[in-house]
């Protein structure tokens, strides 16, 4: 018999779509609340969204710097899509107050960017 790529889908225990992004981020979430064991999480500097894709595995988590790293709107999203696609939680840490970027783009609007890019969480630094 032949089995289609929906009944395999369907046959496994692993999510797939979206529900892997909702799954990634309530176990992040329930290992944040247990405070059992120390979770790592590893800071992306690199533009190419393939250094998301390479450090998936390694992580419990992704960090994306856009304070201390020239990493633009557009380029997070692609970073956020790979690591949910992959299963892991990302997280944003916006420039600061005291920060306006290039000039162009008011404070809130980074925070508008992350959330817009479906980021798990964004940190604001003071």
């Amino acid at each position: 018999a032949t089995i289609t790529t929906a009944t395999a889908c369907a046959a496994s225990a692993e999510p797939f779509g979206n529900a892997r992004q909702f799954e990634a981020i309530k176990r992040f979430r329930s290992q944040l609340a247990l405070g059992e064991t120390p979770l790592v999480g590893i800071g992306v500097q690199l533009a190419d969204p393939t250094s998301t894709d390479a450090l998936c595995d390694s992580s419990d988590f992704l960090w994306f710097d856009q304070e201390h790293t020239p990493l633009s709107p557009e380029m997070l999203k692609w970073h956020i899509m790979v690591a949910h696609g992959r299963g892991t939680p990302a997280i944003v840490r916006v420039p600061g107050p005291n920060v306006v970027g290039d000039g162009s783009r008011p404070w809130g609007t980074w925070i508008k960017h992350a959330l817009d890019s479906n980021a798990d969480g964004v940190v604001v630094p003071q």
